[in-house]
């Protein structure tokens, strides 16, 4: 009997468990397509909504239904309203009117359709209006000109009025690179994919390493913004191939003209006895005759250099011999008048 009474107890127990089962196990309403911040959090379970909702302040109007868990609008509900103005960080803002990104910069804003610490292979363009900003690429000063659209690759930072304080940075690589060797993406990006030569890569949610040589796709995207960027690089470590051929003594100086062959150069630059030396070449391949100190830099699209240096001592060639046989040619006939005419006048 008792065996009897202990087994209806736990059939009540299991009933009254079977019976809550349902309301913690009711499916939740998917979340509306256009929800792309929510989207992006169920994606990425390892950054809790709080976590999200820190980094990324959207600001928008909504009345009706919301999300429980998420503080979201619910399944059904008006689509986030990403207009205006979208503060990203602290110190960065997305202006949806212009296209561009926002940053104070000493009571004013200067404008730019690059995020801070972007790198793109794309051009870029940065208004500084009424700011007190300055652009340096590489450590030089960027002219008023090329503020338009800047194309040159380089490392970019924007510095406000004289404190030298940096407001934000940016790269601009070209098809072919050798300035980067990875990408952490912005403050509030996070990568979506990323391929190596075609092929799947790995990376992590916030950055991706690009060392090996070959050609990268990386997309990445901002979800308060609704942006999505994809930067596509090919990088390249390989120098140019750089060689130089003449008649050489034993201390590796030339004792003739030197001919150069660059190949896979985009540029070519030459030096004389330390001074910019002007020499014409065609398809890399050229000449070089005169005496004196010489280097040679070429450097390719993707920023790789070789260099070669070597002198060029005074030398005879075929033409200095034939103007040397000519002048003394010259100065045997002339002496050979004379000694006729010397004659001739004695004669008399």
């Amino acid at each position: 009997m008792r065996e009897r009474s202990i087994r209806r107890a736990l059939a009540a127990l299991a009933a009254a468990a079977l019976l809550s089962v349902p309301a913690l196990a009711e499916p939740v309403d998917e979340l509306s397509p256009e929800e792309d911040v929510a989207r992006d959090v169920l994606e990425t379970p390892d950054v809790t909504f709080e976590q999200r909702e820190q980094n990324y302040a959207v600001e928008y109007d909504y009345s009706g239904v919301v999300d429980a868990s998420t503080g979201l609008p619910a399944a059904g509900g008006a689509p986030l309203d990403r207009t205006g103005r979208i503060a990203l960080t602290d110190a960065m803002s997305y202006d949806t009117e212009r296209g561009m990104y926002v940053y104070p910069a000493g009571g004013e804003e200067f404008y730019c359709t690059a995020a801070d610490g972007m790198v793109t292979a794309q051009p870029v363009r940065f208004e500084r209006a009424e700011a007190a900003v300055t652009l340096f690429r590489d450590g030089w000063e960027v002219t008023a000109e090329e503020l338009e659209e800047l194309t040159a690759q380089g490392e970019y930072v924007a510095v406000v009025g004289d404190s030298g304080r940096r407001a934000m940075s940016f790269a601009i690589v070209g098809s072919r690179t050798n300035l980067i060797y990875g990408y952490t993406v912005p403050e509030g990006f996070f990568i979506r994919s990323a391929t190596w030569n075609g092929e799947p890569t790995d990376y992590e949610r916030y950055s991706v390493r690009m060392e090996d040589e070959g050609k990268y796709a990386i997309e990445y995207r901002c979800p308060a913004a609704d942006l999505t960027y994809t930067l596509e690089t090919t990088i390249d470590r390989t120098a140019p191939e750089l060689s130089v051929s003449g008649k050489a003594g034993d201390d590796g100086r030339f004792h003739s003209a030197v001919a150069f062959v660059a190949r896979d150069a985009a540029a070519l630059g030459v030096t004389r006895d330390g001074n910019p030396y002007s020499v014409s070449f065609r398809n890399g391949e050229g000449t070089l005759a005169e005496p004196g100190d010489y280097v040679i830099t070429a450097t390719d699209d993707a920023g790789n250099t070789a260099e070669y240096a070597f002198t060029i001592l005074l030398y005879l060639d075929s033409n200095s011999v034939l103007f040397i046989l000519l002048v003394l040619a010259a100065v045997a006939a002339v002496a050979g008048l004379v000694i006729w005419k010397r004659r001739t006048f004695r004669a008399y």
